[in-house]
């Protein structure tokens, strides 16, 4: 069930230039507290944010978002009061758009691999705050002013890094110049995610569904074995490198919670496709369609319903049943092909 969170505007800088309605939707329960972070940037939801999150929270008047012609992405956290992150999203589009023909933006949160920004003794109400110095300046937010007073004779001024995580690495989109260092500031700039003491150009990388290690790379490596969890336009997926046949594919999204993942429009089915073949180099994977009963009719293995959105390919469907089916991409189209159900491939799960 998604949980609606809030109608917000988006401006396009086009002119004249037209509202664009848009909003949060979370796929799981909502936590009380709960601190939206929002990142815009001009690409895809693969692009690095280069500038900070926007925050909101229920109780917060709307606000706008203003864009300039081309793609963008929206990407979104869900933040509660013990600053853990456990849900994400990101969405992309690009302006202009026919709102009237493509409907609302919509950015839907899935549940994520829930971590915390920092400790509990830095934490306030969903938000790190930055350590207090020696000198006494006690509650200090990492985005507090910072005023050094008369510079002294003769300095060289230095670029300090705010450091609102205290890794020892600042956010390169936050600095000052000045010749005095100020409070939860370092000479060091690199860190990608300056809202979590894990992240840095020293960290380790790990199965998180994010960069800690700040080389642009998400979970590379070998840090992720067995299944990987992902969000795609806030829809959280599993994918799964194993290859067995469709029924222990099954038995595997389910002692999870999940179901083998339904895919109802050409654009999921794309991303999917993508995401599959950028992280496990494959081009095929079992999905919830099938016919194991052989009456002849394909059904989504959760509801049971025949698909709405079904782009056979390479003359499918063609063997007898009873079939499964996967998605491919080493076909011309793409698409969906039946095979016999203990044929082996990998798979990917939903969390709808």
């Amino acid at each position: 069930m998604l949980r609606w969170v809030v109608l917000l505007g988006l401006v396009a800088c086009v002119e004249p230039a037209p509202e664009l309605p848009w909003r949060l939707e979370l796929a799981i329960p909502e936590r009380d507290g709960t601190i939206f972070d929002l990142y815009v940037v001009d690409g895809t939801c693969m692009t690095r944010p280069s500038a900070p999150a926007r925050t909101w929270k229920r109780g917060d008047a709307p606000f706008e978002l203003r864009l300039s012609n081309g793609p963008h992405a929206i990407r979104a956290t869900a933040v509660d009061p013990s600053c853990r992150v456990y849900a994400s999203g990101c969405v992309e589009l690009t302006v202009p758009r026919d709102s009237a023909t493509e409907g609302p933006i919509v950015l839907r949160l899935g549940a994520a691999p829930e971590v915390a920004r920092c400790g509990n003794d830095r934490c306030e109400a969903g938000l790190c705050v930055a350590p207090t110095s020696d000198a006494g300046a006690d509650d200090a937010t990492v985005d507090a002013p910072f005023d050094a007073g008369p510079e002294p004779d003769g300095c060289t001024p230095t670029t300090w890094y705010l450091d609102g995580d205290d890794d020892g690495f600042g956010d390169d989109a936050r600095s000052v110049t000045s010749c005095v260092p100020p409070p939860a500031h370092v000479a060091v700039g690199g860190d990608c995610d300056d809202t979590d003491e894990r992240a840095s150009p020293e960290g380790t990388e790990a199965c998180t569904a994010t960069d800690l290690d700040c080389d642009g790379i998400v979970d590379e490596g070998d840090v992720c074995p067995g299944c990987f969890p992902f969000v795609l336009d806030g829809v959280g997926y599993l994918g799964c490198p194993a290859e067995v046949g469709w029924a222990q594919a099954r038995s595997t999204c389910l002692e999870g919670g999940r179901d083998l993942v339904t895919i109802e429009t050409v654009e999921e089915d794309d991303a999917l496709r993508r995401f599959v073949l950028a992280r496990f180099g494959v081009q095929q994977f079992w999905i919830g369609l099938h016919d194991v009963d052989g009456d002849g009719v394909y059904r989504w293995s959760r509801s049971g319903d025949e698909p709405t959105y079904l782009p056979w390919t390479d003359m499918s469907p063609d063997d007898p049943p009873p079939a499964c089916v996967r998605s491919t991409g080493a076909s011309t189209p793409p698409g969906w092909r039946d095979r016999p159900c203990n044929d082996p491939f990998m798979f990917v799960c939903d969390d709808r």
